[in-house]
């Protein structure tokens, strides 16, 4: 069957992106949609929009500018401890999900072509569910259901299959269903993240840097939450919450330095474990092209999450639209895709 497929799209190539322009730019029209409305809106900081979706993780809407009570205190000693020690403790660092090392092997051979990705899809049930799945998504369907695998693989093209073996990879690492915290937020991540490697995706084309580091750095980038948040509820009594402003600040810088290790323990590109390590600061600081692709879908990605649970106003705006010059309408355009009112499905 793959030696079918694989001869079928040499002779009719996969269109990756439907009703976009050729060179993957924005169009005139795109641009100019994306400006309209955008007077007016309230702005958000990076810093404001951190410390927010720091409060939806957290549970705790608004931070206040205390001494960190004993629970916290307890909290970030263990994370320190966490983070100076050579070797992350089995019970708190999830184990290599077993697709990325098929992931990386397909992605080593031909240059990750359409027919070694294929036949890594269609060898695992979990990954012919997944695209099944976004096959039949708004984005990707036409008129009629697509219930063969063949066919599926055509629709998403390797852009497509690339994006559903991390998404097939990663959903159960960072949606977790134990401890208070951790199942409080985990649907949270996910989607933030999700939405950050879309917005990533579509960033990375218009931009013309790699998409698909573009994409697993926006997945990658909170699995260092899921450790933390295990720190969190080992501490966790009930008695106090984690309210002060400062606790907020080194949770969130411990949680990206695991994210760090981790992705560069399971060996991901290694634009990607720079592209996560140059997160945090504000927006002035040097980064590499993947790591302003990322930080800028970062911020849209909590942007949404925000407003979504109505934390800021539906028409706000973040404050800094792009971390470099010239990048203002590609981010509002860009935006769109992870607009639920707009987009369906991911970007690829």
């Amino acid at each position: 069957m793959l030696r079918r497929l694989w001869r079928r799209i040499r002779a009719h190539p996969v269109a990756s992106q439907p009703s976009r322009p050729a060179d993957g730019r924005a169009s005139a029209e795109d641009l100019r949609a994306a400006r309209t409305g955008d007077t007016g809106a309230p702005g958000v900081g990076g810093a404001e929009l951190e410390d927010r979706f720091a409060g939806l993780v957290l549970g705790v809407s608004s931070s206040m500018e205390i001494s960190p009570n004993r629970f916290e205190t307890r909290v970030l000693a263990g994370l320190e401890r966490l983070c100076s020690t050579p070797t992350l403790p089995a019970d708190l660092v999830p184990r290599t999900p077993g697709i990325l090392p098929r992931l990386w092997s397909a992605l080593r051979r031909d240059g990750g072509s359409f027919s070694a990705l294929a036949d890594v899809c269609a060898r695992d049930p979990v990954l012919v569910r997944e695209v099944l799945r976004l096959a039949n998504s708004p984005y990707y369907r036409g008129r009629a259901e697509v219930t063969g695998l063949e066919q599926a693989l055509v629709l998403l093209g390797e852009a497509g299959i690339r994006q559903v073996m991390v998404n097939a990879a990663f959903r159960p690492l960072l949606l977790l269903d134990s401890g208070h915290f951790a199942r409080l937020a985990a649907p949270l991540l996910w989607t933030q993240g999700e939405w950050t490697a879309r917005l990533g995706d579509c960033l990375a084309r218009r931009v013309g840097i790699d998409r698909f580091a573009a994409y697993l750095s926006g997945i990658a980038q909170n699995i260092g939450f899921t450790v933390a948040l295990r720190v969190l509820d080992r501490h966790f009594t009930g008695r106090e919450a984690p309210r002060s402003r400062a606790f907020r600040e080194r949770f969130v810088r411990d949680a990206r330095a695991l994210s760090v290790r981790i992705v560069q323990g399971w060996e991901f590109p290694a634009a990607v474990g720079v592209a996560v390590r140059e997160q945090g600061g504000n927006r002035t600081r040097a980064r590499s092209p993947l790591g302003e692709v990322l930080y800028a879908a970062d911020k849209l990605a909590k942007l949404q999450a925000l407003k979504t649970h109505g934390a800021v106003p539906q028409t706000a705006a973040w404050a800094d639209p792009a971390p470099c010059a010239g990048w203002g309408d590609l981010c509002r355009v860009c935006a769109r895709t992870i607009d639920p009112a707009v987009a369906g499905a991911s970007s690829v």
